[in-house]
């Protein structure tokens, strides 16, 4: 029987017990890296209460039952070698089906991101970010939607990001830079040659740079001050991958937003409020034309 079917089946649950099977249900893949003390916290129960509910579903204690959630886990997971991860769906499934499968692989390749997150290189990127006074960000091709969202979300922060692509090449871009500025690079593959050249001469000038980017070489990290990678496991997304790839970015990029939003918290909390005592704008005496005050 299933770790599933045993939930489903079990009577008499207390609340806390209750909690705990529903964040079990609800949490299914990410149960078997999950500790006891993480899942009490979320479940507002006690380390002792989770191996009580484990035993009282059949298992010697929460370790067995992290087995059988790994288990269902690979038994629920897609043949990746007869499913194409950068189109996840083929043109005769159902849209039902079709939404189903972006899910799982959105969320399989979140998971997995998580597991896999830099997160001293995110706090560093986000006091990078917020104490430089300008911030450039050199991106390309489909990076170029992550870096616009990216760069409106920075508005709240009353942070305005330049698109430094949209006026000049990268290189006569880079040589208006100073140590009061910072370049944050949006990189794959193919742009690997271009933006090296760039993130060079910024590192000579020790201009402060951020680098998000897809497995990276080790000889353009040593290039920049902070390097978040934005790989994905080949265990996860063995092909392609342009859902994951997408979603892998939306997440770290939400993470690194939320990483700047909670180091000025209060003051962000205030300027989101909304208010309706805003001052009215001076009126000129009638007599002034300009509104100089000549």
């Amino acid at each position: 029987m299933s770790l599933i079917d045993n939930l489903n089946q079990l009577t008499g649950n207390t609340a806390a017990e209750q909690r705990i099977a529903e964040y079990i249900q609800q949490n299914l893949a990410t149960i078997p890296t999950t500790t006891t003390e993480q899942m009490a916290a979320e479940t507002y129960t006690s380390h002792s209460a989770i191996v009580r509910f484990a035993q009282k579903l059949g298992y010697g204690g929460f370790g067995e039952l992290k087995a059988a959630a790994a288990e269902l886990a690979e038994q629920q997971t897609p043949d990746f070698g007869t499913t194409d991860a950068g189109l996840p769906f083929h043109a005769t499934d159902p849209l039902a089906d079709i939404a189903d499968s972006i899910a799982h692989y959105t969320a399989r390749s979140v998971a997995d991101a998580r597991a896999r997150l830099d997160l001293h290189g995110i706090q560093q990127a986000a006091q990078v970010l917020l104490n430089k006074q300008r911030i450039f960000i050199f991106a390309q091709g489909d990076a170029q939607l992550q870096a616009r969202n990216f760069q409106r979300e920075l508005v709240k922060l009353n942070r305005f990001a330049i698109p430094a692509l949209d006026y000049a090449d990268a290189s006569r871009v880079a040589t208006n830079l100073g140590r009061h500025d910072v370049a944050l690079f949006f990189m794959d593959t193919a742009q690997a040659g271009e933006f090296t050249r760039v993130l060079r001469y910024l590192h000579d000038r020790q201009v402060a740079t951020v680098l998000l980017a897809n497995h990276p070489a080790k000889a353009i990290m040593s290039l920049a001050d902070v390097t978040i990678n934005t790989d994905r496991s080949a265990a996860v997304q063995p092909q392609g991958g342009t859902f994951a790839t997408q979603a892998v970015v939306a997440y770290t990029l939400d993470t690194l937003f939320a990483a700047m939003y909670a180091y000025e918290f209060t003051e962000n909390i205030f300027a989101d409020a909304p208010t309706n005592d805003a001052p009215a704008a001076p009126v000129p005496p009638t007599n002034d034309l300009f509104g100089d005050g000549e």
